[in-house]
């Protein structure tokens, strides 16, 4: 498909749980000093950086912040999904925004209805211009995006709202290197991971709240030991023994917390946490799926009031939505690794199959973890569709080239990375893998219909497009259609009929028919 013609993306909007900050943490440290130093970052450059490696309890911080003034901060949280992805990362701003409690007349709802990124930057700016203070954009795991999230969402938003959008971008430490120079003119603020540490005098401040015959040289000897870092303090508070300090190795770190944390836990508790912290985040229901307990909610929640590493927040429809600490599970999934492998794997093929109607992306890198190479083929080929309409072409355009060695096996994935590559504006490497695929591919249904609706992504004429568009109605009329991607093969359908002018009240059912299925199933 040519550039001038290309397909109006549904940039779909954040859910609620990556546009909303994690509820406060039972019994955390305050961290007052740390809140002011922010509110100065913020009041002086337009850009904040809080930098630090995991641990540090730079999320736990900001969401303390967001809460001192919610009216007019604003919350967005990165995945591994959106390097690169301007579009997608315009998008979660827009999103972020319109979770801002309304002051005066509401601004109307994004829907992902499948505006350009002109007319995202424009929404944007036009919502922060109409606000009555200055706005703060809480941007977590921003190390996600890329270094190109600089210059397409900073570098443009910022300057174009004149400072009345602020960001804090909040990740690991590779983000200094993207505002380097601004960091050496002092433009762009930096608290880092030595501001983030706990002092001596705060740690008493604390302890003595809980304890007031706390000696003073116990406090110290815990910061000598741990360095003052965040995630060892708090195990220190959990266990009473001495993690590790900052710096050491992983393998020390899975230990402490294999021994000190899982190990002294009811085995209930101990190994629920351990099978559902495959998964960072979770729903009730996937925690249910992953560990089998009837009472996986009932199991959340005591981790949630035990202090064990768990965070949630509401979805849209008001289920909670849990997120593990990323270092925490990474322990708990080191620990895994180790003791039973195929157990690891086999909770991964779990949650891919749990999550690859709603989140293939995600449902892929489980399958790929597991080295399942088919499951993820399989979930590829049902999902791929619906992934790049919403705007994942990107995302799926990696994952099919990790499975590049399966290709003479599911040579429909060359298909699939050919449009993708299409869409994001490689149109010879797009042609490049569709030639490749025409060479492998069969007769077999699943490689047919993946090649008629590649067809609508890649077609160069108007009768290639005609030809792709009636092969494609054949499979939908015959029921060859995974469930999961049906209204999104009808929306293109509908889309590639309007642009040949051949027979528009079809195009128009077909978009209507779309819409109907997509609200009968509470899609976005």
């Amino acid at each position: 498909m040519t550039a001038d013609a290309s397909l109006p993306l549904a940039r779909e909007p954040r859910p609620w749980f990556l546009t909303s900050p994690p509820h406060p943490v039972r019994g955390a440290i305050a961290r007052e000093q740390l809140l002011r130093q922010v509110d100065a970052a913020t009041s002086t450059c337009e850009v904040s950086l809080v930098v630090a490696p995991a641990g540090f309890g730079k999320t736990v911080m900001l969401s303390a912040w967001v809460a001192c003034q919610p009216q007019s901060r604003a919350w967005l949280t990165l995945t591994r999904h959106d390097l690169g992805d301007e579009g997608m990362l315009l998008a979660g701003v827009l999103s972020a925004l319109q979770r801002l409690p309304v002051q005066g007349a509401p601004t109307p709802a994004y829907h992902g209805d499948g505006e350009g990124t002109r007319a995202l930057i424009g929404r944007i700016s036009e919502l922060v211009m109409a606000w009555p203070t200055d706005v703060v954009l809480v941007v977590d795991d921003a190390h996600h995006a890329g270094p190109r999230f600089v210059e397409q969402v900073v570098g443009v938003l910022a300057p174009l709202t004149e400072g009345k959008l602020r960001f804090v971008l909040c990740g690991q430490v590779e983000l200094t290197s993207w505002f380097a120079g601004a960091i050496a003119a002092q433009e762009v603020a930096v608290i880092g991971a030595d501001g983030l540490a706990f002092t001596s005098q705060e740690l008493l401040t604390q302890v003595a709240d809980v304890d007031p015959f706390v000696e003073p040289h116990a406090v110290e000897a815990l910061i000598a030991a741990t360095g003052g870092w965040p995630i060892a303090v708090q195990l220190h508070r959990l266990t009473k023994d001495l993690p590790p300090a900052v710096g050491s190795p992983d393998w020390l770190l899975t230990d402490y917390v294999t021994t000190n944390v899982l190990g002294r836990l009811d085995p209930e508790i101990s190994e629920f946490i351990v099978s559902t912290s495959v998964c960072s985040r979770l729903s009730p229901a996937l925690a249910r799926t992953l560990s089998g307990a009837d009472d996986a909610e009932a199991l959340l929640e005591a981790c949630v009031a035990r202090g064990l590493f768990l965070t949630w927040t509401h979805d849209g429809d008001g289920t909670k939505v849990y997120r593990w600490h990323e270092e925490f599970a990474a322990r708990c999934r080191d620990y895994l690794a180790r003791t039973d492998g195929a157990r690891f794997a086999k909770l991964d093929v779990a949650a891919a199959r749990y999550l690859a109607a709603r989140f293939p992306a995600e449902a892929v890198f489980n399958a790929l973890r597991a080295d399942k190479p088919k499951l993820a083929a399989q979930i590829i080929q049902s999902s791929w569709v619906k992934v790049i309409i919403e705007s994942g072409a990107a995302t799926l355009n990696a994952q099919c080239h990790k499975l590049q060695q399966y290709a003479n096996a599911y040579p429909e994935l060359l298909l699939v990375r050919a449009c993708c590559l299409n869409q994001m504006g490689d149109e010879v490497g797009g042609e490049l893998a569709a030639n490749q695929a025409a060479r492998l591919g069969g007769h077999e249904e699943s490689f047919q219909m993946t090649s008629a609706f590649a067809g609508l992504f890649l077609a160069n004429s108007h009768a290639e497009l005609a030809a792709a568009v009636d092969a494609a109605s054949g499979f939908l009329e015959h029921g060859g259609v995974p469930a999961a991607m049906y209204p999104y093969c009808l929306f293109l359908l509908g889309w590639a009929e309007l642009r040949l002018r051949r027979y528009t009240q079809r195009a128009v059912r077909f978009l209507e028919t779309a819409l109907r299925v997509a609200r009968t199933a509470n899609l976005p």
